[in-house]
């Protein structure tokens, strides 16, 4: 690389010219020259064809006849966009250009042109100091270097290679980072004789950053930390004397970042086009409204290629973990199920949480805060990757691609969330969706696909959010409702339906007696019985088991724990001096009175309370194994399970559904059953209606007929009554208007 001084000798040193002496035959050395691609770049071929210029041709139609030829001979192999100007009918010089231009100005496409040099003549004015060289270096590079090359390095030695499927682009740009300045240097160094932590315990675990910090100063002597709590100072002497910290003695003087105090540095930053051969898909054959929908019809079609039936993974952004991802095939049964809080052995959640904590701390205290945004956009770069290692199987050439199923979380839900440093929805959407749209793995050998020479497209090329937002497919990216998903019991196919609304005595009686058949004392429990509106499916909700309550909690925001709700407890105060061996509805409808329980409320509003904390599936209470669990008020009608409430605290006792350890799991796994959802979504569409076929939108434009979208009415028949929902798959598959 070459920077040329601004002076007269310099100036003209590698102009384009017969006489210029820079220029030899058979030379080891190159000048690469990049330039954007114009109308006039394309013309140039145009005299040395025709014998004369394009712009003295006076018969329009003949001249654009004539750049059409010249198009298809000389450049439409390497611009096979400028196919559509070619095949187009022109009466205007103007208009054919504008056309061109129009393709050429996707910043697609720029001329790279290899041309020897005379290398003695650059190293003498090199020596003169009329121009700069530089040697482009990696780390990759050197004759140390171990492991596999970054995809920097693996593109960088393939655009270089002359025979590549991708270019160098123009406009590339030279940034050079100054050396910290003498007065502004601050640099840690770690002393000789210094004690250095290794960042990790003896048994692997990473340490965390308040704890390295004390244990750090501790053995080397310094203060500890001002913003620290006495238990992690306790915490972290025990670990120093039980042999858990790993540390030796720096045998010399160590500068802590000491790249930017070492000099100057330089940076390359080139655009590369990617599989610039490529012709552009033609959205116009799918849907004219909606361009990023070109790729759909074809990856689905792909999926389906062969009579292998791909998998889906169901991501829920949880409400205790980070990540959570669970796959499943086919016929529903669970091949993986876990979170991504620890990636590659760092409990990024932990982590997280302590740098919220810490500039939290910070704030409160006028203190400058540590940056956090680093370590989000680290965890986004790891949890991707491992994702999509799970997703798509290159190492099994015989194996499908999983679809990608993610909730379609509103956007004022998502900002919401984003106040909590440690939630990263957005970002990790767009960095998954940028990911696909171009997926090369450095684990792939040279050729296969995977590789930079055989990349792969799993969604439409996507630069910001909001060109997958509002989508329910977007390539195998699936996007569906997150109703229900992680308080729908994955044993039964409950859900919440009863809603008794707060009111007066009569109003709740009211209520009472439209919602529920029955509500009875049976054995030692109380039930109360209806029928599911959406499938006409009765439901038993059970109070208890064998006379104890279904383990419930509240949030008490005084004393910031979970109190435990006696659900058993407040139907036996309510229902009080009834015949519990007669029906207690028809009691109620009779005339009998509930007992009055709490001074804050009445006995219906009492009871209306119990019926609420029944359907409360999801809870956590102040144990460890309490945390975010799974409780349904419905036992299993069949199968080994018959007579039991689903508990993801005793998943183990229920088959496949081991996996489903809390409700974060419980959400991934209904997640991906949704994404079978809307698949079947797709086969219907093209086994019975075709791609051709649309339907009239609201703005009169014509939309696919197709419709993913996953009603609460379709999940409940899909989970209860999988016939009746194939006779009603035509009206859920198909939209009839927009």
């Amino acid at each position: 690389m070459c920077i040329l001084q601004n002076t007269k000798s310099c100036r003209t040193l590698f102009d384009i010219a017969d006489t210029n002496p820079i220029y030899v035959e058979n030379s080891e050395a190159y000048r690469m020259s990049l330039s954007p691609m114009t109308f006039a770049t394309i013309l140039k071929k145009y005299k040395p064809m025709f014998g004369h210029n394009y712009t003295e041709e006076t018969n329009e139609v003949d001249a654009i006849q004539r750049a059409k030829k010249m198009i298809r001979e000389k450049w439409l192999t390497d611009i096979p966009d400028l196919e559509e100007a070619v095949e187009n009918n022109y009466n205007s010089k103007n208009e054919f250009q504008k056309d061109v231009e129009k393709v050429l100005q996707m910043d697609k496409y720029s001329q790279c042109r290899y041309i020897p040099i005379d290398w003695n003549l650059v190293k003498q004015h090199a020596e003169k100091g009329e121009m700069y060289v530089f040697k482009i270096h990696s780390k990759d590079y050197k004759e140390t270097s171990k492991g596999k090359r970054n995809l920097q390095t693996i593109y960088w030695d393939d655009v270089l290679s002359g025979h590549s499927q991708h270019r160098l682009s123009a406009y590339g740009e030279i940034f050079r980072r100054e050396a910290v300045s003498e007065d502004k240097r601050k640099p840690f160094v770690h002393k000789k004789g210094s004690i250095l932590v290794n960042k990790r315990f003896a048994d692997g675990n990473p340490i965390p950053d308040r704890l390295y910090n004390i244990i750090s100063a501790k053995l080397n002597n310094r203060p500890i930390p001002q913003v620290t709590e006495a238990k992690d100072v306790e915490r972290a002497q025990s670990l120093i004397d039980g042999g858990k910290i790993v540390s030796r003695e720096a045998w010399k003087n160590i500068t802590k970042d000491a790249r930017f105090y070492s000099g100057e540095k330089y940076f390359l930053h080139n655009p590369i086009c990617l599989n610039y051969k490529t012709k552009s898909f033609d959205s116009k054959a799918f849907s004219q409204d909606r361009p990023y929908y070109a790729i759909n019809p074809i990856i689905q079609e792909h999926m389906h290629d062969g009579g292998i039936s791909p998998a889906f993974i169901g991501i829920d952004r949880g409400e205790k973990h980070l990540v959570y991802a669970c796959k499943i095939n086919a016929e529903e049964v669970i091949l993986s199920c876990n979170h991504y809080d620890t990636v590659n052995g760092i409990d990024y959640l932990a982590k997280l949480e302590e740098r919220a904590d810490t500039r939290l701390k910070a704030k409160q205290s006028w203190k400058q805060q540590d940056s956090i945004k680093n370590l989000k956009d680290g965890y986004i770069s790891h949890v991707v990757h491992q994702l999509l290692t799970d997703a798509i199987p290159l190492d099994n050439a015989d194996a499908c691609p999983s679809f990608i199923v993610l909730e379609k979380l509103s956007r004022e839900m998502k900002r919401g969330r984003q106040k909590i440093e440690k939630q990263v929805y957005q970002k990790f959407e767009l960095a998954l969706a940028n990911k696909l749209s171009f997926y090369v793995s450095k684990d792939v050998e040279e050729g296969l696909p995977g590789s930079i020479q055989m990349p792969l497209q799993f969604v439409p090329p996507v630069n910001t959010f909001e060109q997958i937002d509002k989508k329910d497919t977007f390539g195998i990216m699936l996007y569906t409702r997150a109703n229900y998903t992680s308080v729908t019991d994955p044993l039964t196919g409950w859900r919440k339906t009863i809603y008794i609304a707060n009111g007066n005595n009569d109003e709740i009686k009211s209520q009472l007696r439209d919602a529920f058949l029955d509500i009875r004392f049976e054995g030692k429990d109380y039930v109360f019985s209806y029928i599911e509106k959406n499938t006409g499916h009765r439901w038993d909700m059970y109070s208890g088991i064998d006379g104890k309550s279904l383990d419930r909690f509240e949030y008490n925001k005084n004393t910031r724990q979970y109190d435990a709700y006696d659900i058993v407890k407040v139907l036996d105060g309510l229902f009080d001096g009834f015949d519990k061996s007669a029906s207690l509805l028809e009691q109620i409808n009779n005339g009998i009175e509930l007992k009055k329980i709490e001074e804050s409320r009445t006995a219906y509003e009492s009871l209306r309370k119990a019926i609420n904390m029944i359907q409360q599936i999801r809870n956590t209470g102040n144990k460890k194994e309490d945390d975010n669990f799974l409780l349904s008020p419905v036992r299993a009608s069949k199968g080994d399970a018959k007579g039991k409430h689903f508990d993801t605290r005793y998943s183990e006792e229920f088959g496949n559904l081991v996996y489903i350890r809390d409700a974060d799991a419980n959400g991934a796994f209904n997640v991906a059953r949704k994404g079978l959802i809307m698949d079947a979504h797709y086969k219907y569409w093209a086994e019975h209606v075709g791609h051709t076929t649309n339907v009239k939108g609201s703005e009169g434009k014509d939309k696919l007929a197709l419709s993913s979208y996953v009603s609460d009415r379709e999940w409940d028949l899909w989970l209860l009554d999988r016939d009746k929902w194939k006779e009603h798959l035509s009206e859920f598959a198909l939209r009839t208007q927009d």
